[in-house]
């Protein structure tokens, strides 16, 4: 009798292992391996930023900062708000702009995309976007913050 419980109890202790191991590697699936899609090598994000100096720094300069309202190195892009758009930008263009559709490959516009999320990641911002003197008058005026909030400069 005893040993038909332990029998019984191994099974049921294998059925969970099994079980378990199934969901963990169910979600090890789903979960993990998308997130490490976007993982590139160093050689991979060295190879974007020369195919970006070759193809693309001649219109959007080196920094990628040369086209008013643009600055690749900075991820400021009107119409990019993903990488898929941006990789969808620079295989297709952008029609009425000057921006052409390129001949590049899906790997070689990956690995632009994975250069310019690099150097995005390692800017910060020198200059802030808008207009400074609406800032100060929003501020001053409506907003009533000089008011408002303690500030150290005064």
């Amino acid at each position: 009798m005893q040993n038909a419980e332990f029998k019984m109890q191994m099974r049921s202790r294998a059925a969970r292992l099994l079980f378990g191991s199934a969901v963990f590697s169910f979600c090890i699936l789903t979960f993990a391996l998308p997130a490490t899609a976007q993982h590139e090598t160093a050689s991979d994000i060295q190879d974007g930023g020369r195919v970006f100096r070759q193809s693309c720094a001649n219109c959007h300069g080196p920094d990628g900062n040369e086209i008013p309202g643009i600055d690749l190195g900075r991820r400021v892009v009107k119409t990019a708000k993903t990488d898929e758009d941006l990789v969808r930008i620079i295989q297709k263009g952008v029609p009425g702009t000057p921006m052409p559709a390129t001949n590049m490959s899906d790997e070689q516009v990956k690995r632009v995309v994975a250069y310019l999320r690099s150097t995005a990641a390692t800017k910060t911002s020198a200059t802030a976007v808008g207009d400074a003197s609406r800032g100060k008058a929003l501020f001053e005026g409506k907003g009533g913050c000089s008011t408002s909030i303690p500030s150290p400069c005064r």
